[in-house]
């Protein structure tokens, strides 16, 4: 049996902006190569403005998932994790007689490829490949205005990180 902990940092985009930063803390617990992923994370905000009207928005996750892990040197570990996520989406804008508040919870799929080099003893360097699916786009609308802010409901991310390892 074994239990990774990972503390990651990256960027991740879903064609709506340029790319926003991410960062997460993730435990993998392991019998022999079959395991399950936990990953809870969060990104940097966004924001976007529309004729003196701003909205900031900031995403957080909580994933789910099974893996299957790959060691084809001693030195050199590969996993493939496949599960769910949830999102909470807060937001607000400004520039309104009433400053508008939301929050909102989604769900979806994602699929993560991970790659991990030993450094020393427990520790390794690790590199984590993630795509996410979303069961909606998110449009974040204030009145009178129509959206201000979409919110894919694909996501591409890519996260580098150390990795504890415990046996």
């Amino acid at each position: 049996m074994s239990i990774d902990l990972a503390l990651l940092g990256g960027a991740a985009l879903d064609g709506s902006a340029l790319g926003v930063g991410t960062g997460a803390l993730l435990v993998r617990g392991a019998v022999g190569r079959w395991g399950l992923t936990l990953d809870v994370g969060l990104e940097s905000a966004r924001t976007a403005s529309r004729e003196g009207v701003t909205v900031l928005a900031a995403q957080q996750w909580l994933s789910f998932c099974l893996s299957v892990a790959f060691q084809p040197t001693e030195s050199l570990r590969l996993d493939l994790a496949l599960g769910l996520r949830a999102w909470r989406l807060a937001a607000i804008a400004s520039g309104v007689d009433q400053p508008n508040e939301g929050v909102s919870f989604l769900w979806g799929g994602a699929v993560g490829a991970g790659l991990a080099w030993r450094l020393t003893g427990p520790f390794f360097l690790t590199a984590r490949a993630s795509a996410t699916l979303r069961n909606a786009v998110l449009r974040l609308n204030v009145a009178p205005l129509d959206t201000i802010l979409a919110l894919n409901p694909w996501n591409v991310g890519l996260q580098g990180g150390l990795l504890v390892r415990f046996e």
